[in-house]
């Protein structure tokens, strides 16, 4: 069973932060602070001797990501908008040569410029007949879950488990589904952050067998839409680094290209670089 990442909060006279501390992953990330990095890095550091981790992430506003660089750490991505139209400078240091290995990074950077060299093409593929798209609901939570198991042989959250599901959505996920003769065949989710009016599109799977039909930009469109009503104006996702598609398909939704984290998260065996789409209305 994966670990579930937990949230905790560090103060004292110096600093205040709000921690994600993400066992699985063997990152701690720093999603907001106040005060001075140097006294707060200290205390991470003691963290780090009782719950080892091998990269630290610091969201950073425009007033605090240069203090991070003569600490050790490099900037990684830019999610515009995403502290209340706020620019987000995610900043990383890390603990061992292994973690800060880059791995295939050429040939990523090669898979970039084919994504960015595509043209954006005008309007949507149609939906084919037989597929239907609507909003996930609880009573879809044992067959999404189901279905994620299926795509994914290993994934930085239990993403296929029910009870995991269960509680995404009653804390305001949103999902949404594709179906084929009543089954799932893609799906996607928007993790949303009330306090910062921003989301994550992240969730993202389709069956093989159906990848031709663009279905996970018709799901993602959709999503964007129930967002928008809501005022969540900065909507960002997270891909693979190695996936041409999906890569493609957020290039294609007009999401900007703001840079690739690391070794970020652990799948399929291995940890991967993962790239940084944002799609700011602010």
């Amino acid at each position: 069973m994966i670990s579930v990442a937990t949230k905790e909060k560090v103060r004292n006279e110096c600093f205040q932060a709000e921690l994600y501390i993400d066992h699985a992953n063997e990152r701690i990330r720093v999603d907001e602070f106040r005060g001075d990095p140097k006294k707060l890095l200290i205390e991470l550091e003691q963290m780090r001797q009782e719950k080892p981790f091998t990269k630290l992430i610091i969201y950073a506003k425009p007033t605090q990501w240069q203090r991070l660089l003569p600490l050790g750490f490099e900037l990684e991505a830019i999610f515009k908008g995403y502290f209340n139209g706020v620019d987000n400078y995610a900043m990383c240091r890390f603990f061992t040569n292994e973690r800060k290995n880059c791995g295939d990074w050429i040939a990523e950077d090669q898979i970039m410029e084919g994504v960015l060299n595509k043209p954006i093409s005008k309007g949507n593929k149609d939906l084919p007949p037989g597929y239907q798209l609507r909003r996930a609901n609880q009573a879809d939570i044992e067959a999404l879950a189901s279905f994620y198991a299926r795509i994914f042989s290993s994934y930085p959250v239990p993403i296929s488990e029910p009870a995991y599901l269960q509680k995404l959505m009653s804390a305001g996920a949103i999902f949404y589904l594709a179906t084929f003769e009543a089954e799932i065949v893609c799906a996607a989710s928007a993790d949303v952050n009330a306090v910062f009016h921003n989301a994550e599109m992240t969730d993202c799977a389709t069956d093989p067998a159906h990848r031709q039909y663009g279905l996970i930009k018709h799901l993602i469109k959709l999503i964007e839409r129930e967002l928008y009503s809501d005022r969540i104006l900065s909507t960002y996702s997270i891909a693979r680094a190695n996936s041409f598609g999906m890569n493609s398909a957020l290039h294609q939704l007009g999401y900007e290209y703001q840079g690739r984290l690391t070794n970020n998260c652990f799948m399929e065996g291995a940890y991967e670089n993962l790239n940084v789409w944002v799609k700011n209305q602010h």
